[in-house]
This record gives C-alpha cells, sequence and structure tokens, in this order.
C-alpha cells in the first residue's frame, strides 16, 4: 500500500462502513443545487451519498477528481459544503486544509481520530484532541453536530466527527 486507503479488501469492512456513515451523515446537509466538495475524496466512491453538484479532489488521479497537493491548493472554485475525512492528521501543513474547508458557503463536516495515532500509524503527522478539532473551526461557525465513533472493540480508534454550519449561513 502506498497511501492508506479504503479498499473493497476485507481488511477495511469497519473502517469502510464508518466511513460511510460519515457520508451519510454529511449527505444530510447537502441539496440539489449545492456545490459539494469532497477533499482527499479517494477512489471518490462519497458521490453516491451527496446530493449536489460534487468535485473530489485528492493528491493523486483516482477517479473524476482534481489532482492537488493539500499542504499547498488554494481553491479557485466556489462550494457550499466542504467534506473532509480522516485528511487533516495527515498533512504537513494541515493549516492550509482548515483554511480550504472555511471557504464553504454552508457547512464542514470532517473527521480525524482523537486519540494520538501518530506513533502507531507512520500515515499521521498530526494528533489532536476532539477539542483541538473543534477549535480549529471556532472562528467559521457553529458546531452543529459531533459524535465520537470508536471503530474498533479495543478503543484503538476514536474518531471526532463534526458538522460545523457558517455562521453568516442564511442557507439560501
Amino acid at each position: 500500500m502506498i497511501y492508506e486507503r479504503i479498499t473493497s479488501d476485507k481488511i477495511f469492512d469497519n473502517a469502510r462502513e464508518s466511513h460511510e456513515h460519515r457520508y451519510k451523515l454529511a449527505g444530510n446537509y447537502t441539496k440539489e443545487g449545492d456545490i459539494v466538495l469532497d477533499v482527499a475524496c479517494g477512489t471518490g466512491y462519497g458521490k453516491k451519498f451527496l446530493k449536489g453538484k460534487y468535485i473530489g479532489v485528492d493528491r493523486e488521479l483516482l477517479c473524476d477528481n482534481i489532482v492537488v497537493d493539500l499542504n499547498t491548493w488554494i481553491p479557485d472554485i466556489e462550494f457550499d459544503v466542504a467534506v473532509s475525512f480522516e485528511t487533516i492528521e495527515h498533512l504537513e501543513n494541515y493549516l492550509n486544509l482548515v483554511e480550504i474547508l472555511k471557504k464553504a458557503k454552508k457547512y464542514i463536516v470532517v473527521s480525524a481520530p482523537i486519540i494520538p495515532t501518530k506513533d502507531r500509524n507512520h500515515f499521521h503527522l498530526q494528533d489532536f484532541t476532539h477539542n483541538e478539532l473543534k477549535d480549529l473551526f471556532k472562528d467559521y461557525g457553529e458546531v452543529i453536530h459531533e459524535e465520537k465513533q470508536d471503530i474498533s472493540d479495543k478503543k484503538k480508534d476514536v474518531y471526532g466527527i463534526l458538522v460545523i454550519k457558517r455562521y453568516d449561513n442564511n442557507l439560501n
């Protein structure tokens, strides 16, 4: 495996189920007419859970996506909803991703591990607590949904999931 990616391999069954839960949650905050940016979209399978015009971005071409480096990319497109799952912990310049997500006109749906993982996962460059993840977006909007999701029986893979509504969003 070159990158940490969820595939159809049975070893990823638990992770895939939890990932689909996050996409289904995000789908509740999208509607026809929205432009939805899926950051680190992978194979683009999240598209089936999201309403509106789907734009996927990733570091490599895996589907009909835009290839970008999330450490430096500055979007030149407008979007209503930004979705990013298990991405921020992979980036050296994670604050650039935060700024990308904050360009969303309506909502951000984001998730990341909220327990230390970089000591056991060489793909992870950052560790966040649930409150640290929330604090990254406190100037963007109000957290309207938050949950913690444990995908293992040993409590070693705990993810924080946030839905943040932009403060000045009148949802037109």
